[in-house]
């Protein structure tokens, strides 16, 4: 009984931290989102990938057609490399923004990826974007938000500039060590 009692108390501690910044349903929407670009990631095409950004930086790199180079790229690498998800999970929100119709949520995300000869072991965060007219959800990767803050707020100018975001680290360990 007391075991019981232990995992509703922290299923109950979880759901209301998470409930801070996101609602259950938000949550859920998300998680949802990230098992499918998961999906999309090892067997769909780059179409799946792009459709998942905001719609401003598709704009911002040119549109779509500019982007689905990029993308085929990436794919057929990690396709060559025969790449396959490990793991992967969304951590605990870290920042929430309402800025101009959009809710903007930060949230620590970690990947672990298996080539033939390398793991990949990413902890970063996913920039979630919702358009209220829309009702929808679209994704950047924020691993390279730092580095390329600017460049990001010019094609997503309603970003706040004070954003918080955690710390990112990207391990390749080869298998053979």
């Amino acid at each position: 009984m007391k075991l019981i009692f232990s995992f509703l108390l922290l299923l109950l501690s979880f759901s209301a931290g998470a409930s801070k910044l996101l609602t259950i349903q938000e949550l859920a929407t998300i998680e949802q989102d990230v098992d499918v670009m998961i999906h999309n990631l090892e067997f769909g095409g780059p179409e799946d990938y792009i459709s998942q950004m905001p719609p401003e930086f598709i704009e911002g790199f040119g549109g779509p057609e500019s982007l689905m180079e990029s993308a085929k790229e990436r794919m057929a690498g990690l396709k060559e490399a025969n790449a396959t998800v490990v793991s992967y999970g969304l951590g605990e929100p870290f920042s929430r923004y309402e800025v101009k119709n959009r809710t903007i949520v930060i949230i620590p995300f970690d990947l672990k990826m298996s080539t033939d000869t390398q793991m990949l072991i990413s902890k970063s965060y996913l920039i979630a974007v919702k358009y209220q007219e829309a009702n929808r959800w679209y994704y950047l990767d924020g691993a390279g938000y730092k580095n390329m803050k600017y460049m990001i707020q010019a094609f997503l100018p309603y970003l706040p500039d004070n954003m918080e975001v955690p710390e990112v680290d990207l391990k390749i360990v080869d298998k053979n060590q």
